[in-house]
């Protein structure tokens, strides 16, 4: 089973994110230029970036690879994927008013053929955005945490960039 960690603040538009994927990690900063990442070995040899633990890569927008960080780290692409994937279809369950490390909500429980698979927890203060959201089935889990999304950052781009291996795509996590 997998398990991934992700750890974002910002907006859709500009945001960083803390990824972590069994043994993988990186750090993810997006911006109008595109996606810069560094990470660990592990994260480097996934995605054949042999240079990423010495530096920030980038890649443009459109890159098919920054497409791929962009899914995988920004809470709105993720939690749309998983609410508008339509197997399995997910039933939803409006909880409590709860309150919890990421602040006051409304926990939002989700269900496949009347199974919790997970849990979001949506602010009820400002915009409904989601502050937390457990999503998990057989084949791992997703914890991701939004303590201050949709809060506007200024985030410097890096400057000292590490050259991107042109040929490198990102590789499926292992699944076991």
């Amino acid at each position: 089973m997998n398990s991934a960690a992700i750890d974002t603040k910002g907006t859709q538009d500009v945001y960083t994110a803390t990824l972590v994927i069994g043994d993988l990690s990186a750090d993810v900063i997006h911006d109008a230029s595109g996606v810069y990442v560094k990470g660990n070995k592990e994260m480097a040899e996934r995605i054949e970036q042999p240079d990423l633990t010495n530096g920030w890569v980038h890649w443009a927008n459109l890159d098919p690879r920054a497409q791929s960080l962009i899914a995988l780290t920004s809470p709105v692409s993720l939690i749309g994927i998983a609410l508008n994937n339509p197997e399995p279809l997910l039933s939803y369950t409006t909880g409590s008013l709860t309150a919890g490390v990421e602040g006051e909500g409304v926990q939002v429980l989700l269900t496949e053929q009347n199974v919790l698979v997970g849990t979001i927890l949506v602010s009820t203060i400002g915009a409904p955005w989601p502050l937390h959201a457990l999503i998990s089935d057989p084949t791992g889990s997703i914890d991701l945490s939004m303590t201050e999304w949709d809060t506007p950052i200024t985030v410097a781009a890096p400057t000292a960039l590490v050259e991107a291996k042109p040929d490198a795509q990102l590789k499926q996590a292992p699944t076991s």
